[in-house]
């Protein structure tokens, strides 16, 4: 009896510890942060972007200094218009994942088989002129404790190095081009991305500042120009509903 008890209490101690593992993962208290506005400079261009939500938190519309793109939901999918009346379909799973993206250059989107959150692969169907009319690039993402290390790209290997100590977010190096395309982040590692090197040799770093809550206020990607005198640098700063 005391050999059972003993098993019996070992289990339970086991179960407990790996949920404590896990759950301490998957928690990110900025997971749910909501982007109201983000100004985006670049050498001399600068562009506003204003965010407006729906009643159940999905983007509405991302109104620009130019224009705008209004979100239309159909089951978990949607649709994106913008003020030039283009549409770009975006096919989406349950859980919130890009599956598909209907554009000229048809986006597919496959994920780890053992984890349905980490991307795996993304192609790009690209059409030609010349049989078979169509070409296809493919980018596959390995992962190793929740984030992206490698990046196998048409353009080369990229590789990443992250702050262990501090959370990733919508307003990080890998979700905020991804947000401000198509309103949600198909990417979304445990930590703060820090540095890419593309085939051995640095080409972006990111530079982060927080407010008074931990959240991201301001981004800094500087890519390296490598045989140009000076770096370029693109600046996103941000605010929260």
């Amino acid at each position: 009896m005391k050999k059972y008890t003993r098993a019996v209490a070992f289990i339970g101690l086991s179960v407990a510890l790996t949920t404590a593992c896990k759950k301490s993962e998957s928690e990110n208290p900025f997971n749910n942060v909501r982007i109201s506005t983000i100004d985006l400079t670049k050498a001399n261009i600068h562009q506003h972007y204003r965010f407006v939500y729906d009643y159940s938190n999905n983007v509405d519309s991302i109104v620009t200094s130019s224009g705008f793109r209004k979100f239309g939901y159909f089951g978990s999918s949607f649709s994106i218009t913008d003020e030039n009346s283009n549409v770009t379909t975006v096919y989406a799973n349950t859980s919130g994942w890009l599956l598909k993206v209907l554009v000229k250059d048809t986006i597919n989107f496959t994920y780890n088989s053992n984890n349905s959150s980490q991307l795996s692969q993304k192609d790009i169907w690209t059409t030609t002129t010349t049989y078979p009319y169509y070409k296809k690039l493919s980018t596959t993402y390995a992962w190793s404790g929740g984030d992206v290390v490698t990046v196998n790209a048409p353009t080369g290997i990229e590789n990443y190095t992250y702050e262990p100590g501090k959370n990733a977010q919508p307003g990080d190096a890998w979700r905020i081009d991804q947000i401000l395309e198509y309103g949600r982040s198909y990417i979304k590692t445990f930590h703060l991305p820090t540095v890419k090197t593309m085939d051995g040799v640095w080409d972006e770093q990111y530079l982060y500042d927080f407010d008074a809550n931990g959240r991201i206020s301001e981004l800094k990607k500087i890519k390296n120009n490598k045989d140009l005198v000076e770096n370029d640098t693109t600046v996103y700063k941000i605010t929260y509903y």
